[in-house]
């Protein structure tokens, strides 16, 4: 297990599409900053960054980031005839799919932690010159963890559901589909039980949401990490019971 956690550790760090999805995520959180911190009045009615809408976008955001960074560490081997060598080292197959799992999970948390980073640099001055006081409260400490585990786990189901597609596009397709489109498509018609979403869950776990029609941070937490469970055992099931060209 340790050799396929360094091998997959490896691939995602050593090659230019991870760093990509980086500067990727950190130029969007730029942008959102940009666009959402305009109102000096609304910024000082707020006391804690993670009430303020720009957090709840870059959450969207990079969480979309981390999903296709999983999705890219299964996808990506099969695009390029690598995956068979991946398979040798493990008949079963399963030791493979945790492995990336792992690994895409510790460069989602990388990019979860860099985008945070550049979120609070700029969010605080650019509010700062526009005669507001942004502050961080009691709730960011928990909100920012979530931020990071919550991008691990999107990582995390990215995998699990690249192993059981396998195409790339598709794949890609079906996470942008899904984010931006089923979730905001749910919310509306699903009522309550949208809370229990995917994307809803996390970024309830993010203390990004107004959670008065919503679940609390520790239900959305749990919920969002059995979707990255089922999804990675669905993605091992698929990965076992297909033949590799």
């Amino acid at each position: 297990m340790k050799r396929s956690l360094r091998a997959e550790a490896l691939k995602l760090f050593t090659t230019r599409g991870t760093y990509g999805l980086l500067l990727g995520a950190v130029l969007v959180v730029v942008l959102t900053v940009f666009s959402s911190i305009g109102d000096a009045v609304t910024i000082n009615q707020i006391a804690a960054l993670n009430d303020h809408v720009v957090f709840l976008l870059s959450s969207i955001n990079v969480g979309l980031f981390s999903l296709i960074l999983g999705m890219r560490a299964v996808t990506d081997e099969y695009r390029n005839g690598t995956i068979a060598h991946a398979f040798l080292s493990d008949p079963g197959r399963n030791r493979t799919v945790v492995a990336k799992a792992a690994a895409a999970a510790v460069a989602a948390a990388v990019i979860a932690l860099v985008s945070l980073l550049g979120l609070v640099a700029l969010a605080f001055p650019l509010a700062a010159a526009k005669g507001a006081s942004l502050t961080l409260g009691d709730s960011d400490t928990s909100a920012f963890i979530g931020f990071v585990v919550a991008n691990a786990l999107w990582a995390v189901i990215g995998v699990g559901v690249g192993a059981l597609i396998r195409q790339q596009v598709a794949t890609v397709v079906v996470g942008l589909v899904w984010v931006l489109v089923i979730e905001n498509l749910g919310a509306g018609f699903l009522g309550d039980a949208s809370a229990y979403l995917p994307g809803q869950a996390a970024y309830a776990f993010t203390r990004a949401l107004d959670n008065a029609n919503g679940l609390d941070p520790s239900t959305g937490g749990v919920v969002f990490a059995a979707y990255a469970l089922a999804f990675t055992s669905i993605g091992m099931a698929a990965t076992r019971l297909r033949d590799v060209a």
